[in-house]
C-alpha cells in the first residue's frame, strides 16, 4: 500500500515553485537518491524545483524533498532560493454549507428510552475502498485531507465530496464538502463529483472544513 506524499498547489490560486517545462527534453530518470536522512529514493525524476525543496516522482511516489536532505552533488545542482513574492489573487473559495430553513419543531409522543445504536462502519462503497489517507491543509482550508482509493470493480465508480466524512479527535463528525483533483502537470481542479476508473485508482483532496481539524479517521460515509 503507497500513501501519496505532497502534491503541487491549486495553480490559479497559489503561487508556486519553477516546474519542469514541457518542452524541456525529459530527463533519464535518477537510479538511487541517497538523501542526508538515510532514506533512498529509486527511479528518481525531477517534477518541480521550489525554492527550498524539490517535488520528485520516485518509485517510492510523488514525494518533497527539502533541500537541505539532498547530497552535496545535487544540493549544489539544486540551491535553495527566497520564495518568490505572490502574483496571483483570486477570491477564496465559498465552503459554507448551503442555507437550510428552520424547522418548527414538535413535540413527539413519550417513546421507551432506547440504547443508541452505532451505524454499521461501511469499508467498501461502490466497489472501491479508501487506501490510505494523509490529512494536510489544501490552501486556506486547514480541514482537509489527501486520499488515496482503489476500485475493485468492473463499472466506473461516481464519487461525490458527502459521500466521505472525516472523525476528529473531539468526536465530531464532518462530512466532504468539496473533491480536488492535482493533475502532475497543469492547474489542480475543484470538483462536486469524480469517476474512479474500473479496476483503477483516484488520489483527490477531500475538503472537510476551513477550520483546522485533528482528524483521525476518514471512511465513507453511512448509506
Amino acid at each position: 500500500m503507497k500513501t501519496s506524499a505532497w502534491v503541487l498547489g491549486l495553480a490559479s490560486f497559489l503561487a508556486v515553485g519553477v516546474p519542469v517545462r514541457a518542452s524541456d527534453p525529459a530527463p533519464a530518470p535518477i537510479p538511487a537518491l541517497a538523501l542526508k536522512s538515510g532514506r533512498t529514493l529509486h527511479n528518481v525524476k525531477i517534477m518541480s524545483d521550489e525554492p527550498d525543496s524539490l517535488v520528485v516522482r520516485a518509485s517510492e511516489g510523488l514525494i518533497k524533498v527539502k533541500k537541505g536532505d539532498l547530497p552535496a552533488e545535487w544540493a549544489a545542482k539544486y540551491p535553495a532560493r527566497s520564495a518568490p513574492p505572490e502574483t496571483v489573487s483570486a477570491p477564496a473559495l465559498d465552503l459554507r454549507p448551503p442555507y437550510t430553513p428552520p424547522v418548527r419543531a414538535t413535540r413527539p409522543p413519550a417513546q421507551p428510552a432506547r440504547k443508541a445504536q452505532a451505524a454499521p462502519v461501511i469499508t467498501v462503497f461502490k466497489g472501491c475502498t479508501i487506501l490510505a489517507y494523509e490529512a494536510k491543509p489544501f490552501q486556506s482550508a486547514l480541514g482537509s485531507a489527501e486520499i488515496h482509493i482503489r476500485n475493485d470493480s468492473e463499472t466506473p465508480a461516481e464519487i461525490l465530496p458527502q459521500d466521505i466524512v472525516c472523525l476528529a479527535a473531539d468526536g465530531s463528525a464532518h462530512a466532504g464538502r468539496f473533491l480536488v483533483a492535482v493533475p502532475d502537470t497543469g492547474a489542480s481542479i475543484v470538483k462536486r463529483k469524480d469517476v474512479v476508473p474500473a479496476y483503477g485508482e483516484l488520489r483527490d483532496f477531500v475538503i472537510f472544513s476551513t477550520e483546522a481539524l485533528e482528524i483521525t479517521e476518514i471512511r465513507w460515509a453511512p448509506h
